[in-house]
């Protein structure tokens, strides 16, 4: 018996740390992702700025489109994995900010509500291919019209910044002199080393600055900034990521990682132990007839 005993506590041990690795190494995978997605989306800001490219509409909406079709370009589940953990991002944030007690300052805001920005996130993608996102759909709860009008909403902003961005486009994309730096911060080692190893900076210029001509010179540049932010500062031609903005995203993901509605939620440490310490319930099909 004792024998048996200390089989099952190594195995429950094991197992732990088996979920905790895993659980950190999808709570990485989540901020990076995240942190991408905001760096596109800066992108889209800077290329505005940059290229003096007109806008209709609130600026934020039309960056966060911008995010979502680069990504969807890519066409690989890598790249739907990030639209996805970005919605889900979308999603903790507005839990966190508590989106459901809206007040007045929500509504004139600069930009959308969080969970406003999810949603639009998924139409694209579900407007970009709607059968490969149907379970995201379904998920959500997105109902068959609206799933039809996505497409019109894809087409619109795929077209519309084809459109604006083609005069200023490179025949053949090349290298820019564009640096990326990642500044020493006081705040979470782990954060800048999983953001410089993963190249986040390096993934934009590469992915898509390179293939347009611009007039000035800027840098990308990952630091501390004394709040959970990323933009474009034109006054010193930088697009900066801010670390905190990355330590926030760690934070609602393991605070709050219930509210996920699209990604499949990691089994705990206490999941574990019930598995393997609850007895299964017997149910009518795994017992056996005495009368056979």
């Amino acid at each position: 018996m004792r024998v048996v005993l200390f089989f099952v506590f190594i195995f429950g041990f094991s197992s732990f740390s088996f979920a905790q690795t895993e659980q950190k190494d999808r709570t990485n995978e989540f901020v990076f992702n995240n942190s991408l997605f905001i760096l596109y989306h800066e992108i889209g800001h800077l290329l505005i700025s940059e290229l003096d490219i007109p806008i209709l509409g609130r600026e934020e909406n039309v960056a966060d489109n911008f995010a979502t079709l680069e990504l969807l370009k890519i066409e690989s589940d890598e790249a739907n994995n990030i639209l996805i953990d970005s919605a889900d991002g979308w999603f903790l944030s507005s839990v966190d900010q508590n989106d459901d007690i809206v007040s007045n300052e929500a509504f004139y805001a600069e930009h959308a509500l969080d969970v406003q920005r999810a949603y639009q996130i998924v139409c694209l993608m579900i407007g970009k291919n709607k059968e490969a996102f149907k379970q995201v759909a379904v998920k959500l709860e997105i109902d068959e019209l609206r799933q039809e009008s996505c497409y019109y909403d894809y087409i619109l902003a795929q077209e519309s910044w084809e459109k604006v961005l083609k005069p200023h486009k490179k025949n053949v994309p090349s290298d820019l002199n564009i640096r990326a730096f990642y500044d020493r911060g006081t705040g979470s080692i782990a954060i800048r080393k999983l953001l410089q190893e993963g190249k986040l900076l390096e993934n934009a210029i590469n992915g898509v600055l390179r293939e347009y001509n611009f007039p000035n010179k800027f840098n990308l540049r990952a630091k501390n900034c004394g709040e959970a932010n990323a933009f474009y500062d034109g006054w010193v031609s930088e697009l900066l990521f801010c670390y905190e903005l990355a330590e926030y995203f760690e934070a609602i993901f393991n605070e709050d990682s219930l509210a996920i509605k699209l990604s499949d939620p990691i089994k705990t440490p206490q999941d574990i132990e019930k598995d393997i310490f609850q007895p299964k319930k017997k149910t009518s099909d795994n017992i056996k007839d005495n009368d056979d």
